[in-house]
């Protein structure tokens, strides 16, 4: 038990220990928020953003580095903005929705894109180039759905965090994938919640 405590005191005194408790907590905030349609969650998400982009940058994780820096930074603020706007409009809470038939389309997307990112990133060395790929894809259209309040965003989330939490395990990165299982039950969570707001809004 000693040893445990040791391992886990000495791991969260070095700067990568630190780096990833700061980011773990940044995130979790922000999708906390975001379930509950609080428009700070995109704050702290500019926060985490920046903090884990340079952790798996450490670790090469280089699908994830350009998801985190080139992607969602950007989509903070335009989140922000979106999210301003709809509360203005037609309330914080509104939900929208799209036709099941789109999932076809969509899946297909994202499964040729992580091929064709997978297969180019294992040649700079990334480790895990496929898995690595599809968490980078489904979470830029989970993302993309998110700002513009789609509830089935919160069903990409949670196959991006299925995936997470073995690739993050499998890279030493224990707090982040545990993490990640805290964030597969809030995004659970916020699936049920925004379908449950949809559902409200069509009937009344």
């Amino acid at each position: 038990m000693l040893e445990i405590i040791t391992m886990v005191y000495t791991y969260f005194a070095s700067p990568l220990g630190l780096l990833e408790l700061a980011g773990c907590i940044a995130n979790l905030v922000c999708v906390y928020l975001a379930t509950k349609h609080n428009i700070w969650t995109w704050f702290w998400g500019i926060i985490g953003v920046l903090l884990f982009g340079y952790l798996f940058f450490q670790v090469q994780l280089y699908s994830d580095v350009i998801l985190q820096i080139l992607f969602f930074l950007p989509m903070q603020f335009a989140g922000w903005y979106i999210w301003k706007k709809y509360g203005a409009e037609k309330g914080i809470g509104y939900v929208n929705s799209f036709k099941p038939i789109v999932w076809l389309p969509l899946v297909g997307l994202i499964g040729m894109l992580t091929f064709v990112t997978g297969y180019n990133m294992i040649y700079v060395g990334a480790a895990f180039p496929y898995l690595d790929a599809s968490i980078l894809w489904m979470s830029v259209f989970a993302q993309l759905l998110l700002n513009s309040k789609y509830w089935q965003s919160w069903a990409l989330w949670v196959s991006v965090d299925v995936v997470a939490i073995g690739v993050y395990a499998a890279k030493g990165l224990v707090i982040t994938s545990g993490l990640y299982v805290i964030f597969l039950c809030i995004a659970t969570l916020g699936l049920i919640q925004w379908y449950r707001q949809y559902k409200k809004q069509i009937v009344s």
